[in-house]
């Protein structure tokens, strides 16, 4: 496993087998304070293309300090981020999803009370070239870029069974539903990569295999 890294407090990381293909994200060195407190402490490692990598470790430990980090929700102390052999400190957080990263909370962002589908429409909005003027004004070529991101939509509620529920407002339906709607919204993104907090391995109430179908399902 060529993904390595220092990290505090019982922090571990877990990667799949690494495909063939370049390195997708890599993390140099990264250490964060708040004041006194050291929530990151010398963080590297790489992220191949096509690879699943799992940070793992106790309440505390500096796990969403990491991602917001990668989310450039904060901005280390030291150290630097990679992401396609291009710095993302650069980068304010509202051009990251542009550049394909993506990411679920684990306090679900979904807006109310906006359908399902109407949720996931947004999900795609780094990919509109629209404007405030032209979807005014219906122009012919907002309207097809429209019927685009709605087929993109439709399609992804297919295929992790939530069509049903897709014209439903978005709080209908237990947590499960409302984790899988997120991260469906964020798929519609089309990220080359996806940050989930606490993607659980038995989704609330729903059988083990049932959840590593779905998993399967958004990873494609």
């Amino acid at each position: 496993m060529r993904a390595t890294a220092r990290l505090e407090r019982g922090d571990r990381l877990m990667a799949a087998p690494r495909p063939m293909g370049g390195t997708l994200l890599e993390v140099r060195d990264v250490a964060l304070r708040f004041g006194g407190i050291v929530a990151l402490d010398g963080v590297s490692f790489e992220l191949e293309e096509g690879q699943i990598l799992g940070l793992i470790g106790p309440n505390g430990a500096g796990k969403t300090t990491l991602f917001n980090c990668l989310s450039r929700l904060y901005t280390p102390n030291r150290g630097d981020i990679l992401f396609e052999g291009r710095s993302l400190l650069d980068r304010p957080p509202y051009r990251i999803a542009e550049i394909g990263i993506a990411r679920t909370f684990q306090n679900l962002a979904l807006f109310a009370p906006q359908s399902v589908l109407d949720n996931v429409r947004i999900g795609a909005h780094a990919h509109s070239r629209s404007d405030f003027v032209s979807d005014t004004l219906r122009l012919p070529w907002a309207r097809r870029q429209e019927t685009a991101v709605s087929e993109t939509a439709w399609s992804l509620l297919h295929m992790l069974d939530l069509a049903d529920v897709a014209l439903a407002d978005r709080r209908r339906g237990g947590r499960e539903l409302r984790h899988s709607h997120d991260a469906v919204a964020r798929r519609a993104d089309d990220p080359h990569r996806l940050h989930r907090s606490r993607p659980d391995g038995r989704p609330h109430g729903r059988k083990p295999r049932q959840g590593r179908a779905r998993a399967a399902r958004i990873r494609s």
